[in-house]
């Protein structure tokens, strides 16, 4: 094909530079989407999540609820049914239904500050439900939390109870199940 007339053979030009212009910056745009993908951590996907997830976590079946905290090592969900879990970000295998939110690095970012004895000390004398990596549930009075375990009294109602320790490293899941006064436990 020949080109006779310049004003289109100018054209044909500008398109083509212009072309490339737009190429140039889409790859651009998404080298620099991709980097930003790289750095958005679990904790900033959960904190911007505001619909139910569903869980999959080392020894237990689907978990349902929508999160209420989140932190470096842990997230607690609202089942629901009332009950809070919370759990290791060691133990959960799969999540679906989280927000692709994107890092914010802005001047006013708030990192969460929940860790374990930080949200267990709040549930002191809560019954619980506690599910360890090794797969093994244990329910008890929680009586005590340290720097980094914590105590339970096992045992049923009129029993004598033991006193269990067990590490943060150990744990996959805590559930929450009645106050002392066998009241269920209360989100509001």
């Amino acid at each position: 094909m020949f080109i006779i007339n310049p004003d289109d053979l100018l054209a044909q030009v500008a398109a083509g530079v212009q072309s490339n212009c737009d190429a140039e910056v889409i790859a651009e745009a998404a080298e620099l989407a991709e980097a930003e993908r790289a750095r958005v951590r679990l904790v900033d996907r959960w904190l911007v999540t505001p619909n139910p997830i569903s869980i999959w976590v080392v020894g237990l079946p689907v978990l349902y609820g929508t999160v209420v905290a989140a932190g470096a090592a842990m997230v607690v969900v609202a089942a629901p049914t009332s009950n809070l879990w919370a759990l290791s970000i060691d133990a959960v295998v799969c999540v679906e239904g989280l927000a692709a939110g994107l890092r914010d690095d802005g001047p006013d970012r708030v990192i969460p500050a929940i860790t374990w004895p930080s949200f267990l000390r709040g549930l002191a004398g809560e019954l619980v439900q506690v599910h360890t990596i090794d797969e093994i549930t244990r329910i008890g009075e929680l009586v005590g939390v340290g720097a980094d375990h914590l105590d339970l009294i096992t045992g049923g109602a009129g029993q004598q109870g033991s006193r269990v320790t067990i590490a943060f490293t150990a744990l996959a899941a805590l559930q929450t199940l009645a106050r002392r006064d066998g009241s269920p436990q209360n989100l509001g």
